[in-house]
Formats: C-alpha cells, structure tokens, sequence
C-alpha cells in the first residue's frame, strides 16, 4: 500500500515536471536554436493542445484496457518522449516529441485520480499520505 500511493505521487510528480520544466528552459532553447518568439512558444503550447485532444480521443480506452495497463504505457510513452526532447536537436523533433508528451500526459492524470480511492481503506500512518497524494491529482 506504502509503495503505491508512493508510486502515485512520483507519478503526479513527473506528469507535472514534464510539462512545467520546459518554460523556464524555453528561452534558451530559442536561443541555441536561433528560433523566434513564436516559434519557441509554440513548443510550450504543444503540450497543452495535445494534451487536449488526448484527454477526448483516448479517455474511452482507459475503460477498455483497464487503468493500470493504461496507465503503464503512458508512463513509458511519458519517458520515451522526455528522453527524446532532452536529447532532441532540431525544432520539429523537440516539438514531436512535445506532442507525444502531451498526448500521454493529457489522459495521464484522469487516470490516476481514482487510483487512491481503489487502493482501499488506508488507515494509521498511512492516512495523512494519502491525502498529500490526492492534494495534487
């Protein structure tokens, strides 16, 4: 129980950290690109929209497949497209693998919301965790 809901907040952690780190690092992606206001910005905004759209297109299937497989591939998927923007050179593969962050990370925390009421009843210790952990979903 201890190692899941600590599972859930490092999930809800790197969620967010995917997608807040890439604004204070956009300026000097712009600059190391020689890229323009808008262009920049649009590698911000991916994220968002992606996320979006994920969040209608792709929300069905976390029914379909079960939370947890859910939940598994857009965990790996999530890293995959961190990995490939921290290692990504050009503007269109940051922005790729921005939209793929998004995609993953928009139907991300839905699924995770219910997860601490599926745990079960949490008692002791334990109580006051849980409640940090919904805090942030």
């Amino acid at each position: 129980m201890k190692l899941a809901l600590f599972t859930l907040m490092f999930t809800v952690l790197l969620s967010t950290l995917d997608f807040v780190m890439m604004i204070p690092i956009g300026p000097q992606i712009a600059i190391e690109l020689g890229l323009e206001v808008e262009k920049s910005a649009l590698l911000i905004t991916a994220y968002p929209i992606f996320a979006a759209i994920a969040g209608v297109l792709l929300a069905p299937y976390a029914d379909k497949f079960g939370r947890k497989t859910i939940l598994i591939m857009l965990l790996l998927t999530l890293s995959f497209s961190a990995f490939g923007t921290a290692s990504s050179d050009s503007y269109f593969s940051i922005l790729i693998c921005r939209a793929v962050a998004g995609l993953s990370g928009g139907i991300l925390m839905p699924t995770l919301s219910p997860m601490p009421v599926t745990l079960g009843r949490v008692k002791g210790k334990l109580k006051p965790l849980l409640g940090f952990c919904c805090l942030f979903l």
